[in-house]
């Protein structure tokens, strides 16, 4: 497991974007798992805020998918670049 640990740690410093794109998908993830915590379930709501609406909170959740889908897809050059370093050559 350190081996691949330390692989690992090599691939990020010889390309940076690697990183990037890994706190990329946690962030991704960590806001997708927000957005259903707060805005799909209506016993939770942000303190403070005014509770959402049934239609308005799906319609927020469906919004904020869209967008991180779109942001994703920003990445697709980096992700086919990643792809075909990993394939062995013949």
């Amino acid at each position: 497991m350190k081996e691949k640990i330390m692989d690992k740690w090599k691939e990020a410093k010889e390309d940076p974007r690697l990183i990037v794109i890994t706190l990329i998908e946690l962030l991704f993830s960590f806001i997708i798992m927000l957005s259903i915590y707060f805005y799909l379930d209506p016993k939770r709501n942000v303190s403070g805020m005014p509770e959402i609406p049934f239609p308005f909170n799906l319609i927020a959740f469906i919004v904020m998918l869209a967008l991180l889908i779109y942001i994703y897809t920003m990445t697709i050059l980096y992700r086919q670049e990643r792809e075909n370093k990993k394939k062995p050559k013949k």
